[in-house]
C-alpha cells in the first residue's frame, strides 16, 4: 500500500458512518478516484475545510490495487482559488463540471490478484 500525493480537485463528498467522509476527487497523475476521509466530519479535523466542492488541493492516500476507495491521510491547499473576481466568475460557471465529468468519467479498474 504505498503512499501517494497529488494535485487534486474535489468533485464531491459523501457523508460515510458517524465521522467519515467518501470524496471523490480528480488527480493530475492517477485520474478520477474516490476514497475514505476518516474522522472528516469531527469537529479538529486534519482535513479542515480542504475537502469542500471544487478545492484545489494537495492530497496524500494510500491506494491498494485490490480495492475501489483508496484511504485518504491528509489534504491541503495547493493554491488559492479565488485569487480574483474574474476567477471566482469562472469557478461559478464550471459549478455543472462535477456533474458532468461524474457521468462521463472512466471508472478506476481493479487489478485482481492470480490465484
Amino acid at each position: 500500500m504505498p503512499a501517494r500525493v497529488s494535485e487534486a480537485i474535489v468533485l464531491q463528498t459523501y457523508p460515510f458512518r458517524e465521522s467519515d467522509l467518501v470524496v471523490s476527487f480528480l488527480t493530475r497523475d492517477r485520474g478520477k478516484l474516490r476514497g475514505v476521509a476518516k474522522r472528516a466530519r469531527r469537529p479538529k479535523s486534519v482535513f479542515g475545510s480542504g475537502l469542500e466542492r471544487l478545492s484545489q488541493v494537495r492530497m496524500s492516500y494510500f491506494q491498494n490495487p485490490t480495492r475501489e476507495l483508496v484511504n485518504l491521510d491528509s489534504c491541503e491547499f495547493d493554491s488559492l482559488a479565488f485569487r480574483s473576481a474574474r476567477q471566482l466568475q469562472r469557478r461559478r460557471r464550471a459549478g455543472l463540471f462535477p456533474g458532468n465529468f461524474r457521468a462521463t468519467a472512466p471508472r478506476r479498474t481493479l487489478l485482481c490478484a492470480k490465484s
